[in-house]
């Protein structure tokens, strides 16, 4: 099933052989291949990590525990973050020093105003800029300086944001407030919902990923548990926005801006003729009973999409 602008439904992992790697808490990984991690839950206990495991030296006094999440930026800096005790970075060339970015938004921050911020989750992008995610609501941070100071692109009040992931072209992505997905082509400074068929809002979105084919992926449980109707691993299809939808001659519409009245031809004869909205939902449907159909429907101004049984998608613009 492929939803105008959403995901369909994969629920099958693949197994792979695991090594055994052990010793630490939390992991993080620099750009070079070396290891460190915690080698418990508490702060100060940051070790350096052999490729196969064993533990070495305590890299510094961090006073601050790695979490499952990190990201690394350019010349072998890595970022580290938590619940708590804010967001740091790293240095390989000086492990043993833990730094903290200088600003946010042109103000001056310290190791505790930092810790002050909720930053769950960062990515990189090619150019090097780098995007962090706080789901205290405060939105999402960006740095074009290998993260020594941080401006916010994007927020909105009252709503957390869970997790970012990217595309190879620097699409971005974003879970907010556990209902919807977003998508950025802008560099984070304006999202559109691309959520589609989705589970309902009550479901707990875990996690966002893009695999190594440039695929993204929604992991979803039911807050916490496993319920068939929606756990799973959904995927977005092909056709996720407005600007993706391709002209398909077999079915045409016209005129098109419209004001609800409108012209289609389609060699679909007896399928059904369904209008969506943007976030996938049904508008209208009906039955095609020739090939050139007049329709009329009553709708408010926007962008709908139009699909005649296995005809691509098309756009109806009605003014």
């Amino acid at each position: 099933m492929v939803c105008s602008n959403g995901f369909t439904t994969s629920k099958k992992l693949v197994g792979a052989t695991w090594q055994t790697f052990s010793g630490a808490n939390n992991f993080a990984e620099f750009s070079n291949g070396s290891i460190i991690g915690s080698a418990g839950s508490f702060p100060d206990t940051v070790y350096s990590f052999s490729v196969s495991g064993v533990k070495g030296a305590k890299l510094g006094n961090y006073k601050f525990k790695l979490s499952p999440k990190y990201c690394n930026g350019t010349n072998n800096r890595l970022f580290v973050f938590a619940y708590g005790v804010g967001m740091a970075y790293i240095d390989y060339s000086n492990l043993g020093v833990l730094n903290f970015p200088a600003t946010l938004d042109g103000v001056a921050m310290t190791e505790s105003s930092w810790a002050n911020k909720s930053v769950i989750d960062m990515i990189q992008t090619s150019n090097g800029n780098l995007y962090a995610v706080d789901n205290l609501g405060y939105g999402i941070f960006k740095s074009t300086d290998n993260g020594v100071n941080w401006i916010t692109v994007y927020t909105q009040p009252s709503e957390s944001y869970i997790t970012i992931t990217k595309k190879t072209n620097d699409e971005l992505f974003i879970l907010a407030g556990y209902a919807e997905v977003r998508k950025s082509s802008d560099g984070g400074v304006t999202w559109t919902n691309i959520s589609g068929n989705l589970p309902p809002t009550s479901a707990f979105k875990v996690q966002l990923f893009v695999n190594s084919s440039n695929e993204l992926f929604c992991l979803i449980n039911n807050n916490g548990s496993v319920n068939a109707s929606n756990s799973g691993i959904y995927k977005l299809t092909t056709v996720n926005s407005i600007n993706d939808i391709s002209t398909n001659n077999t079915m045409k519409i016209y005129p098109n801006p419209n004001n609800g009245t409108f012209t289609l031809v389609s060699t679909n004869v007896g399928e059904m003729l369904i209008i969506t909205d943007l976030a996938g939902k049904q508008v209208y449907s009906t039955t095609l009973i020739s090939v050139t159909q007049q329709i009329g429907v009553e709708l408010n101004a926007g962008i709908y999409l139009v699909k005649v049984g296995n005809n691509k998608i098309q756009k109806l613009i009605i003014e």
